[in-house]
């Protein structure tokens, strides 16, 4: 049953990117998405339109390879570089997120050697050493923007290799366990591994 439950939660990650193929229909929708957009007033950043950029990002969704993730500035600053900065940021913590249920899986999973107690422990310690490490496989694609009085609204479209967070997820558990429960109980984080 734990097995069971364990695999569901790790589907968090799975969901986090769409497998749909790039049809004809995934196309247009991107199209749409594109019109409604600058309807909105955004622009690209890019040399390239904003259809253009959403078609290409769509490769990364529809791949399973991927996980993927939009941030959106709060409201409209003055520096758009800041802007920016801080959209991506916000689609940061949307994969800090999904990590976040994955450190809680990984620790359930371990239920008799982690005390349900000490659970919160694992997932706050383990998505401060994520937020620690992320920045270098945390990629831009492209961003969007628009500006109104002075002010800059960003929309940044990130992806993070799905193999690579799952793998980063794991080891920052795995090194958990070794400092708190020692060498031993951390051979069984090997059987996190096999059941993906």
């Amino acid at each position: 049953m734990k097995k069971a439950i364990f695999i569901m939660t790790m589907a968090v990650i799975a969901t986090a990117t769409s497998t749909y193929a790039q049809t004809k229909d995934c196309v247009n929708d991107s199209k749409a998405q594109a019109m409604q957009l600058e309807a909105e007033g955004w622009k690209s950043d890019t040399n390239h339109t904003i259809e253009y950029e959403l078609i290409q990002y769509d490769k990364y969704r529809e791949s399973g390879d991927y996980s993927t993730h939009v941030g959106t500035t709060p409201q409209p600053m003055s520096n758009s570089a800041a802007a920016k900065n801080l959209a991506k940021f916000q689609a940061m913590l949307d994969a800090v997120n999904v990590v976040e249920h994955e450190f809680q899986a990984m620790s359930q999973y371990m239920e008799g050697l982690i005390e349900e107690s000490e659970i919160g422990a694992y997932v706050t310690t383990g998505v401060d050493r994520f937020k620690a490490r992320i920045s270098g496989d945390f990629y831009t694609q492209f961003a969007i923007y628009r500006q109104k009085n002075g002010k800059y609204e960003y929309r940044v479209f990130c992806y993070m290799d799905k193999h690579a967070l799952e793998t980063m997820c794991y080891d920052i558990f795995e090194e958990l366990v070794v400092e708190y429960k020692g060498k031993d109980v951390a051979a069984k984080v090997q059987q996190l591994r096999n059941l993906k």
